[in-house]
């Protein structure tokens, strides 16, 4: 019993130790970080601001599971057609149109609007990035045929055109679209104490604010709330709603930013005063001061067994490093395992991605903070290097690798702990 006690706590003080450490260690850094996706924040204690900012970091990255496959899917074969059917011979030229068409899906994507007749909405514009590049390579006849080539791999057109009879059968990408995942996995949770009708006024709603611009700002915030106001909610159940959506809207705020490759937004200005003073808005008062200041109870639980168990500190990093002594897999190849055809999917070759199963094999040898931010770094040095990606998407994938990492260590530690 005192033996399981111990471990228990040795095992959320691991958590607790790794959550602030990895990526985001001071309160500077927090701050930097919300202010590169402009999300506004209060003058809140540093504890709970670092796990509220790797909290939405976690979201981001669980959230990035979701999407990319159904784009990469459609313009997986387009480069070889664009080479063989349209003599795009030069790869620069050929990469150009496909970014820019990646573009535009992936903005359809995040807004659950991944269809044929959107798509070819976006693709046709003229005022669109996309159609302008095409016209620097293609005739307007090929460019019209690879609009063609694009649709016919996308998802089914919308419903008004099934209702009026303007498609044919489509080809389907996946069982089902990635937004509509998210907007499902975020409102199902309210489903247990929100009557059947107001769950799904929920749900519409947060699917319209979705579409809105600034998303995650206090100006959205506040009109989701009139929004559910208007529909009946009381106020104890939009402060509720609020609360409970906060690190799923904000990750998927951080998430887009970063997928769309998105320039950093003008500063946050916290002197918003002027409406939030009204007596109108006494919801957004209360959301104002709560939207980012919240921290959840399990993770002061966390902090409260951090500051009593300080002594533990050494005792966790011994329990790690034994465990990555004894471990049966190493997390050069629980990574590859999980990341190997999500990589090649991207366009990266086997000899690349041997690389960093080759490093991590190589250089994963102890646990201090220190070892893991330099691995993560000449990882993130590395894809860039390589230009396949932006930055920004590189960044997703360190993300996942860090996140990954902690999950391998945990699982290794529970493991070896059993064999005590």
């Amino acid at each position: 019993m005192m033996k399981t006690l111990l471990f228990s706590c040795v095992l959320l003080l691991s958590i607790a130790f790794f959550q602030v450490t990895l990526g985001i260690s001071t309160r500077k850094e927090a701050q930097t970080y919300l202010l590169r996706y402009g999300i506004p924040y209060d003058e809140i204690e540093d504890a709970q601001l670092l796990q509220t900012v790797k909290q939405y970091r976690d979201m981001a990255v669980l959230t990035t599971d979701l999407f990319g496959d159904r784009v990469e899917r459609v313009l997986e074969g387009l480069d070889k057609k664009l080479e063989d059917n349209y003599a795009l011979l030069e790869s620069h030229q050929r990469q150009r149109l496909l970014k820019d068409i990646e573009r535009v899906l992936r903005q359809l994507e995040v807004h659950g609007q991944l269809t044929r007749d959107h798509v070819h909405e976006q693709l046709t514009d003229g005022n669109n990035k996309v159609a302008v590049s095409s016209s620097h390579f293609l005739t307007p006849e090929q460019w019209q045929q690879v609009i063609k080539d694009v649709e016919a791999t996308v998802t089914p057109p919308s419903t008004w055109s099934l209702w009026f009879g303007q498609s044919t059968s489509p080809i389907r990408l996946g069982d089902k679209d990635p937004y509509r995942t998210w907007l499902d996995e975020t409102t199902v949770p309210f489903a247990s104490w929100l009557p059947v009708r107001q769950h799904e006024q929920l749900k519409v709603a947060l699917d319209k604010a979705m579409k809105r611009q600034e998303l995650g700002s206090k100006e959205w915030w506040r009109q989701l709330v009139k929004t559910l106001a208007a529909e009946g909610f009381s106020t104890a159940d939009i402060e509720k709603v609020i609360d409970q959506l906060r690190i799923k809207v904000v990750g998927f705020r951080v998430f887009t930013h970063d997928y769309l490759g998105l320039p950093t937004p003008p500063p946050v200005y916290q002197d918003e005063a002027s409406w939030l003073d009204s007596s109108d808005y006494a919801i957004v008062n209360w959301l104002h001061r709560h939207v980012c200041a919240p921290f959840h109870d399990l993770m002061s639980r966390l902090t409260d067994y951090g500051q009593q168990l300080d002594e533990k500190k050494e005792q966790v990093q011994d329990e790690w490093s034994k465990a990555i002594q004894n471990a049966k897999q190493s997390f050069a190849t629980y990574w590859h395992d999980r990341e190997f055809d999500a990589y090649r999917r991207i366009g990266y070759t086997e000899g690349e991605i041997d690389w960093v199963r080759a490093y991590l094999q190589r250089n994963l040898h102890h646990t201090s903070p220190r070892s893991f931010n330099q691995i993560l770094n000449d990882v993130r040095q590395y894809l860039n290097s390589l230009e396949r990606q932006t930055k920004a998407q590189v960044e997703l994938h360190v993300l996942k690798l860090e996140r990954l990492l902690q999950a391998w260590k945990l699982s290794i530690l529970a493991h070896g702990h059993g064999e005590l």
